[in-house]
């Protein structure tokens, strides 16, 4: 659902409103029409990062059928997650440093509506107050456009009063090793071990997934890979030993702010590799997002020594 490219442009209102009392904003209606209205979006704060559903009800006023879609812009940069009640979407062109989706409705019977739910997630930690984002999000269907704002719930249950929230613009990990894999004798009579290697959130930048690299020595079986991680080998941004492999996952899931995952990564060696330090090997951690930039500080990235047992 959200590997699919397709070019596009979208029209979008020149302002909006922060909706209050749950009264929803409605595109302007025509005669013998499709109309929709679009609620509040509010960020509920979770144990991990907030999540956030916006419900939106369309109409069809006519005496058909119709065939609609609708395009989602994201009011942050990498926390659409889902559109419930479409029958799929589609990623769509950015605008604003932000992403849009295109999400199919299929058919409203005439004098019928429908209703979907846009679910989204952001992995900003909670605050004692509540912030509203600096950029709106959009609904379009039919050329016609309702912005909504996005407002973060605070941990003490109020919406009121929020103050001014940008979140980052740049990726901000932590990667940590034990510092050493040691590949050691398997029933078969090769060698194999695994490493953790554990990736911290320290900042709130959205993102749909995360990547992992690895730069590892030569003298291994084929190539290491991360057990939970859609793995395959390729260029990477890592230094590449002489005659080793560079290899890159992908993480389907996200890490909020603060947040911790480990992912084990297993090496392999063949029967006649001979005892002692194999070489260095280099991994790195990766929001997933072309919305955001890449980190530059170094601290996503980590080495360590791959030994064969003796």
């Amino acid at each position: 659902m959200r590997t699919m490219l397709r070019a596009g442009a979208i029209a979008l209102a020149a302002s909006s409103v922060l909706l209050a009392g749950g009264v929803a904003a409605q595109a302007a209606p025509a005669a013998a029409d499709v109309t929709f209205t679009v609620g509040n979006l509010i960020f509920e704060p979770q144990q991990w990062g907030h999540t956030g559903s916006l419900e939106v009800t369309i109409t069809n006023h006519t005496d058909q059928d119709v065939d609609k879609a609708v395009t989602v812009l994201e009011p942050l940069a990498g926390t659409f997650d889902d559109a419930t009640g479409t029958q799929g979407c589609l990623i769509a062109a950015p605008q604003d440093g932000r992403q849009a989706w295109d999400c199919y409705l299929g058919t409203i019977p005439a004098g019928e509506s429908v209703t979907v739910n846009v679910v989204f997630y952001s992995p900003a930690a909670g605050k004692p107050v509540a912030r509203r984002a600096t950029t709106s999000g959009s609904i379009e269907i039919d050329g016609k456009t309702v912005a909504f704002p996005a407002v973060f719930r605070s941990t003490s249950g109020s919406v009121a009063n929020p103050v001014a929230y940008t979140p980052d613009q740049t990726a901000n990990l932590t990667v940590t090793t034990p510092g050493n894999v040691t590949l050691t004798r398997q029933d078969d009579g090769t060698f194999a071990g695994r490493i953790p290697v554990t990736l911290t959130g320290n900042g709130d930048a959205g993102h749909q997934l995360l990547g992992g690299q690895m730069a590892a020595p030569a003298g291994l079986t084929d190539w290491p890979y991360a057990v939970d991680g859609n793995c395959g080998p390729g260029d990477v941004d890592l230094p590449v030993p002489p005659g080793g492999t560079g290899v890159g996952c992908a993480f389907f899931e996200r890490l909020a702010q603060g947040q911790t995952r480990t992912y084990d990564w297993l090496f392999t060696a063949p029967a006649d590799s001979q005892p002692g330090p194999l070489g260095t090997a280099t991994t790195s951690g990766l929001l997933n997002s072309p919305l955001i930039g890449a980190q530059t500080d170094g601290a996503n990235k980590a080495t360590f020594t791959v030994t064969i047992a003796g």
